[in-house]
């Protein structure tokens, strides 16, 4: 077996995390096993095109993983304020 990640789905966010599969413990119940292959790619599975239903997509590096999202998704995400933009509004 080569190269492999983890592909996690957040049902809460609506992204789909990457994550190098440096051992064979699971992320979540939900994450699936993908395979990269010779020219460096992850196809993403057909069950979790859903959290892309534009195929417009973004890429964020977030400490050792990938986070895949939606644009719409992203930009809504992004919109909303921060737990310490919350907290600093209650002082």
């Amino acid at each position: 077996m080569g190269d492999s990640v983890f592909l996690a789905p957040d049902k809460r966010s609506g992204c789909v995390s990457l994550i190098p599969c440096e051992s064979d413990h699971l992320i979540s119940r939900d994450a699936l096993r993908a395979e990269i292959d010779l020219y460096n790619r992850i196809q993403i599975p057909n069950s979790l095109s859903k959290f892309f239903p534009n195929r417009d997509i973004v890429f964020l590096g977030v400490g050792n993983s990938i986070e895949v999202w939606d644009r719409e998704k992203w930009k809504d995400y992004k919109a909303k304020p921060s737990f310490r933009e919350l907290l600093a509004s209650k002082i």
